[in-house]
């Protein structure tokens, strides 16, 4: 977890990112795919690939001083800073895209659709929100990634009944979003939808097996998935966010024990209601305190919670 002011823990110390957790990998997995081929490198290509190996591994990671001055020669078009920050993390890339082997596609086809995402990412950065760029890049490179992984599936035609299913959930699900200001909970949604869990499970499902987000849903077949989708610059596609809910039942049924003040903090400290991350000064002017105190009150009761989850084998870092 990263703190803008005093960072107590990364969620990435170094280049090698964090396990994949298993909904990622049981999301991939639940795509039908044609069996996996067995690829075969020529000794030009290994050689070719080594070479690439070598090259990126000259380049040094980045401290947190570099990354500022480099991102701020970025907001300057400078194209020099952009390009020592993508070479800088081109072994980021390769660390993540191998944790994907045998998910459908080669090595170097992954490494080709992580640099996509890690581009993003460093168009994207905001180092003032005081966070890592590998924390934030990790999670772009996944996604482009995952994607990747996700369009070798085979299409799977789905039944209007269930396209309008599909299109209820999803706006729904944005509306019950806006209302709470957090992601609803499985329950909730279930609620909301005057739907089953049986068949929300069903809807999920189906969305699982598809792998555009340009096709039609609804009766008319007037809109598309993406349109039910939030910005990718704050949230996942709809089958992850669904996949994490249970984690984020946790999070919400545990802050419910806490004062109002308490709440806030975490809340607003960490994002968790979809927004940016705060820092100490911002949220203590609203709440009337000062920024120490709000980091005071934020230690408590993360070292609280990380003893509450250590009962349960839980680590808060998989949470927040």
């Amino acid at each position: 977890m990263s703190d803008p002011e005093t960072v107590d823990k990364e969620i990435l110390e170094d280049v090698e990112p964090d396990e994949l957790m298993e909904e990622d990998i049981a999301k991939i997995e639940a795509c039908e795919v044609e069996p996996e081929p067995k690829y075969e490198y020529s000794s030009e290509d290994l050689e070719v690939f080594k070479i690439y190996l070598n090259e990126i591994s000259k380049y040094p990671v980045l401290t947190r001083e570099q990354e500022a001055e480099l991102s701020q020669g970025i907001e300057k078009g400078c194209m020099e800073s952009k390009e020592t920050m993508i070479k800088c993390n081109l072994r980021l890339v390769v660390s993540i895209a191998k944790k994907y082997i045998n998910r459908g596609m080669n090595l170097v086809d992954l490494v080709e659709e992580g640099n996509i995402g890690l581009l993003k990412a460093v168009e994207k950065f905001d180092y003032t929100k005081g966070f890592k760029f590998s924390t934030y890049a990790t999670w772009w490179i996944r996604q482009a990634i995952e994607r990747a992984i996700i369009n070798q599936c085979r299409m799977v035609r789905i039944p209007v009944h269930m396209s309008e299913n599909i299109s209820k959930v999803m706006k729904t699900q944005n509306e019950l979003q806006q209302q709470f200001g957090r992601e609803p909970t499985i329950h909730e949604l279930s609620t909301a939808c005057k739907m089953p869990l049986s068949t929300l499970k069903k809807v999920f499902d189906a969305i699982k097996q598809d792998t555009s987000l340009d096709m039609p849903v609804g009766g008319d077949e007037s809109s598309t998935l993406h349109e039910f989708i939030a910005d990718d610059e704050k949230y996942l596609d709809p089958y992850l966010k669904i996949e994490n809910t249970s984690k984020k039942e946790i999070i919400f049924k545990w802050l419910t024990f806490l004062s109002d003040n308490e709440k806030t903090i975490i809340i607003r400290r960490y994002g968790l209601s979809g927004n940016d991350p705060e820092t100490l000064e911002s949220i203590g002017n609203d709440l009337g305190i000062t920024r120490e105190r709000v980091r005071q009150i934020e230690k408590r009761v993360l070292s609280k919670m990380r003893n509450l989850l250590a009962t349960k084998k839980i680590s808060l870092e998989e949470l927040i």
